[in-house]
């Protein structure tokens, strides 16, 4: 028996922000089976359950399946149905991102960079221990800064609750069969109105899906054809939602992207940086920062050969479409999502 894979692979969508500039508003992330699939092939869990013999240790061993064959689907085999393979979720997001130079001290002596194990002599020629850049000889007109000297204040201030997520994957309730995470909804709590003060009290719900399915009008008879085929049934039961979200974690955050050139002794306990061009990389700091928005997926080890615990997935279970949209409140009226780190 191999071991189970629990390895993610990702997609990450841009939004670029304001620094120091308070956000927020409305951002929703839909995820589905690709169009691509429709004409095709059956939704995830259908195509694994008559497919299982064929998946091999890289599949059956990661998540969801941990080695358990797939429930049937609700005889959804050959119904080509994986538009129901989707998972939409609604957050409330504030913050932003404060961006700020790093500072630089006192420049480092050939005598302090040797004192810390980065180069290999006090005086005269030296390597850096760690060989890293273009070349390892030590150029003494660069300006390298030890730890001591340098700092970088630049930080992320974005917190985000979900709303709302739907999807059609909940019940995969074998005992062995492992969902990805839910999203937490974290909150903080006192104990009482009148009460001002005392410890806060911290508790989480985990939320997989909520939101309801009507399956029938408003005189409570069942919907007909005109809504649902022979097969499928009341989505509100929860044994029918055995479809299949590709959805491991969402994240949301700012980040900026920066070069600071480094060198290090043997053991990383000392770094020296630079704030000019180098041998190792060109300092650049830009005042530019993005909120960040990504989405972790359930993935495959597509070479893993059943032993050990060196899973790490490298594709996704199916292919997907992921859109963003951020609905930001206040001055700011609209914001462009790229697939890319926006400069």
């Amino acid at each position: 028996m191999g071991a189970t894979g629990y390895e993610i692979v990702g997609v990450k969508k841009y939004i670029k922000i304001p620094d120091r500039r308070l956000i927020s508003g409305f951002l929703n992330v839909n995820i589905i089976n690709h169009s691509d699939n429709d004409s095709s092939k059956d939704d995830l869990a259908s195509a694994v359950f008559s497919k299982w013999s064929n998946l091999g240790d890289p599949g059956q061993f990661a998540y969801p399946w941990n080695g358990q064959r797939s429930i049937e689907g609700d005889d959804r085999d050959g119904k080509l149905q994986t538009f129901g393979d989707y998972d939409v979720m609604l957050f409330f997001i504030g913050g932003g991102m404060t961006l700020h130079n790093p500072t630089f001290g006192t420049r480092a002596t050939q005598s302090d960079l040797h004192g810390a194990g980065i180069i290999s002599s006090d005086t005269g020629p030296a390597t850096w221990t760690d060989g890293a850049g273009s070349t390892p000889t030590y150029d003494s007109s660069e300006r390298w800064y030890l730890n001591t000297e340098h700092e970088h204040f630049c930080h992320h201030y974005v917190k985000y609750v979900p709303l709302a997520r739907f999807n059609n994957a909940y019940s995969h309730n074998h005992a062995d069969h492992k969902r990805g995470h839910p999203l937490k909804i974290k909150k903080v709590t006192g104990g009482s109105y009148a009460n001002l003060g005392g410890n806060a009290t911290e508790s989480h719900e985990y939320l997989y899906s909520n939101g309801s399915y009507d399956y029938h009008d408003s005189s409570n008879a069942e919907l007909g054809r005109k809504s649902v085929g022979d097969f499928g049934g009341d989505l509100n039961d929860d044994a029918k939602n055995t479809y299949f979200t590709p959805v491991d974690r969402v994240k949301i955050y700012a980040e900026h992207q920066f070069t600071i050139p480094t060198h290090q002794n043997g053991d990383g306990s000392n770094i020296c940086y630079s704030n000019g061009n180098t041998t190792n990389g060109n300092y650049s700091h830009p005042d530019v920062c993005n909120l960040v928005v990504d989405v972790g997926f359930l993935g495959i080890d597509q070479d893993y050969s059943g032993t050990g615990s060196g899973y790490q997935a490298d594709i996704n279970w199916l292919k997907t479409r992921v859109n963003v949209g951020f609905f930001p409140f206040g001055e700011t009226a609209s914001f462009e999502v790229s697939d890319s780190f926006i400069t």
